[in-house]
């Protein structure tokens, strides 16, 4: 028993709250840098980089900002409460969400055409 190790992965051992902050953080990170959707340039840092969290009181304030605990609970009453699902579960709602607020079809043309670059297919 001296070289056992114990891998908690499913957030009995320890809380899940951390995997939460991490569906929060990718959230937060798939919104605003550059490199994914871009929202709002003004988040990012004076060089104009997108900069990820560096305290962990910092990770759980912007992780709770993006994705506030009426969300995960709301999330959890569903059943929907598997540590390894939850960031995905949160980034498809998030994009649901964004999607939604397209209203005209040129928008939604430009969202295709990106689609098609990031596949690598060619335009029509």
């Amino acid at each position: 028993m001296k070289n056992l190790v114990v891998f908690d992965l499913d957030g009995v051992i320890t809380n899940e709250e951390a995997y939460w902050d991490a569906a929060g953080l990718t959230l937060h990170e798939l919104y605003y840098s550059p490199r994914y959707w871009n929202l709002d340039a003004s988040i990012l840092g004076a060089d104009g980089q997108y900069h990820p969290v560096v305290t962990a009181e910092e990770s759980r304030r912007t992780s709770r900002a993006i994705l506030p605990e009426a969300e995960i609970l709301a999330i959890k009453a569903r059943a929907i409460n598997s540590n390894w699902d939850s960031c995905y579960v949160a980034a498809c709602l998030s994009l649901i969400d964004l999607l939604a607020t397209i209203k005209t079809s040129a928008r939604i043309a430009t969202l295709c055409e990106a689609l098609r670059s990031i596949r690598g297919e060619r335009q029509h």
